[in-house]
This record gives structure tokens, C-alpha cells and sequence, in this order.
């Protein structure tokens, strides 16, 4: 929450305005002047910090949900990672989902005709195990090996991911300036995009880094790490820090490169936003918030969406997202998670579309 007081004596000629966001059960709070303006313009200049990035991207996505989420019944579903399957591999596309948190492992989907419908996706395990941790961040494919990136440390597979489970091996480390990132490889550099920094009593960064390396092939894979940008995405545009972002997801298609976000802030539970650009190192402009939950109670997403992934195949755009609800309607009773609230991760299905340029609001 975010709230402003005004104080202002008359007689001494004296007047400050108090600005203060609410972390949880901790307020902080910053004295200022007040503005020759008044009281109105006090206001007005403390909403804008806290307002998103202007809109000033021409191009956009528009992303229809699928009413289904991939699975139900496993309970805190979570950051759906993407592999394209290798030569002689039984599907073209997998799925990593991530499950619970002290448990450690996730569910492994395969398909030959991904979309964002659930009945497109085959259950091959269960109990699937890629790392020791509770997540993963996001993953690779590159000449029939397997690559999976979670908290400095990149884990590798070199056998088909239906026998993989409990046997992938960390094979290097990339800088932990960088958390929850995203990856892209273009056929000689990664390029990886992450949290940079920390929002104050937020799990966030206050913008997207960007790294690369160079691919070097066994036994590291990856070397020569460089940091390029450390607010390659800026979501705090007003001068303000009331926004964080995080778990980046980026896609190249025609011309363009996408790169989705969640973002959040203090009064603003996640959402997922979307940057668009020319050039994979610079000039990404904001395009709005793309994925966003949906009031109702038997909604499964209405309390917020993050973790975006995407996936093209067959020039179709998909992502895959988590959904948070909060009131355990529909009822689900899903195990792992407690109270009724759920978290599964469902598709979209996403075209590309030109916009005006706007104004968003926070």
C-alpha cells in the first residue's frame, strides 16, 4: 500500500509531505517538501511514481487463456520450463513443471503437437527430479544435450529426459548477479536475462540484467561470462522503486524479440509484462501488461499470474504461466498446498498485434 500525508503550518510557513509503502507489517516512510502546487500536485507526483513504464512500444502480443490449466491434481504447480526434445527423442517438445517446495520434484510432459490445450500433453513421470532445489529457471536443448539453469548453477543431461529423472549433473556455474533468469542461444552465445538487484521486501529485482556467454562444449559448456547490461529492462522508469520484476522468458520472431516479465509492487500482486525490441542487447520498449489474473471466485487465477514461458510451434505463439487463486474456488483440493488455495499452471495462446502508443495505468 502506498499512502502520502501532508503537514503544514501556516503561521511558521512550514510544509512537508510524508510518502510512505507498505512492506507487509513495516512502513517506510521519506520526508519531503510540499510542491509549490498544493496538495493536488503533492498527490498527483507521488501516484506517478508508482504508475507503470509509459506504453511505448508499437508492437504487442494478445493472449487468449485456455479455461483448462495443464494438470490439477499434483498441488503448487509452478515456472513451466520448455525443452525442445533432441534427435532421436519420443516427443519434439517437453515440459518441466516445478511442484513442492520441500519435495523437490516436478512432472515431466512430453508432445509432438504442443499447444496450450492440456489434452496436447502426454504425463511421462510424475515424480520427475532435474535438481535438488524447488524450482528451476529455465532451460536448453543444444546438439542432443540437455540444459536446465536454477540459482548459479547449470545442470546438464545427456541421455533422453524420459530416463533423466535423478540424473542430471551440474556441469558449471553463471554469475549469481543475476536470479530466477531466463536463456536464449543463438547458436554460438547464451544470452541470460534476470533478476538484477533487490526490491526491498519483495523476492524481486528492481530490473533485468543481461549477461552472455560463450558455448565452449564439454566438459563446462558454457564460459567467458560478460555482464552487458544491468537494467536492460527498467520497470521504475519515475525515479521510484516500487516496482520489481523478475523470471524472464524471451522469444524471437520476425524480426522481433519478446521478452516477458512478471512484474509486482507493493499494492500490485503479480502480473506478466511485456518488452518489445529490435536488437536482443538494447532499446526494449514497454508494451503493456500481458497476462493478468481474473476476478471471480471460481476463477483459478484470481489473486495473480507469473512465470511466464514461451514455446512456438508451427508459427503459434503459446505461453505458460502460473495461476494463484485465493479462495479455494472451485473447490479444488489439491495436495501440497495449504489452506484451498491453488497454484496449477495453465496456457495461452498469443498473436502478435500493433498498438497505439499509451499511457498504461498502475
Amino acid at each position: 500500500m502506498i499512502f502520502m500525508l501532508r503537514l503544514e503550518n501556516e503561521e511558521m510557513k512550514l510544509c512537508f509531505v510524508v510518502r510512505c509503502i507498505a512492506l507487509g507489517t513495516v512502513s517506510i516512510c521519506v520526508l519531503a517538501s510540499c510542491s509549490n502546487g498544493g496538495a493536488e500536485e503533492d498527490a498527483a507526483s507521488f501516484v506517478a511514481l508508482a504508475k507503470l513504464p509509459d506504453i511505448t512500444s508499437d508492437t504487442s502480443l494478445d493472449c487468449k487463456r485456455n479455461v483448462n490449466p495443464i494438470a490439477t491434481e499434483f498441488g503448487n504447480n509452478h515456472d513451466a520450463v520448455v525443452l525442445p526434445g533432441g534427435d532421436s527423442s519420443a516427443y519434439q517438445w517437453y515440459m518441466i513443471i516445478s511442484g513442492p517446495k520441500k519435495k523437490h520434484y516436478g512432472q515431466l510432459y512430453g508432445s509432438n503437437y504442443p499447444t496450450d490445450y492440456p489434452s496436447s500433453w502426454t504425463l511421462i513421470d510424475d515424480h520427475y527430479i532435474s535438481t535438488s532445489t524447488y524450482e528451476i529457471d529455465d532451460g536448453l536443448t543444444i546438439n542432443n544435450e540437455f540444459f536446465v539453469f536454477e540459482k548459479g548453477s547449470i545442470f546438464h543431461l545427456d541421455s533422453e529426459l524420459e530416463a533423466g529423472s535423478g540424473k542430471w549433473e551440474i556441469v558449471s556455474q553463471f554469475p549469481e548477479d543475476l536470479d530466477d533468469v531466463g536463456v536464449y542461444f543463438d547458436g554460438d552465445t547464451l544470452h541470460m536475462f534476470g533478476e538484477f538487484g533487490k526490491l526491498k521486501g519483495k523476492p524481486d529485482g528492481i530490473a533485468i540484467g543481461y549477461y552472455i556467454a560463450d558455448f565452449v562444449g564439454a566438459p563446462k559448456y558454457f564460459s567467458n561470462w560478460r555482464a552487458k547490461d544491468n537494467k536492460l529492462i527498467d520497470p521504475n522508469t519515475n525515479g521510484s522503486m516500487v516496482w520489481g520484476v523478475g523470471d524472464p522468458s524471451l522469444m524471437y520472431k520476425d524480426g522481433l524479440y519478446y521478452l516477458i516479465a512478471d512484474i509486482e509492487s507493493y499494492d500490485s500482486p503479480y502480473r506478466v509484462g511485456l518488452w518489445v525490441s529490435e536488437q536482443i542487447d538494447r532499446g526494449y520498449k514497454f508494451a503493456g501488461i500481458l497476462l493478468e489474473a481474473e476476478e471471480g471466485t471460481d476463477s483459478l487465477l484470481n489473486y495473480r499470474v507469473q512465470d511466464g514461458e514461451f514455446l512456438i510451434f508451427d508459427e503459434t505463439i503459446y505461453i505458460f504461466a502460473n495461476w494463484r487463486d485465493v479462495d479455494g474456488d472451485p473447490g479444488l483440493q489439491l495436495p501440497a498446498f495449504e489452506s484451498k488455495k491453488t497454484r496449477v499452471v495453465g496456457g495461452y495462446e498469443c498473436n502478435v498485434v500493433n498498438v497505439t502508443q499509451k499511457v498504461s495505468e498502475p
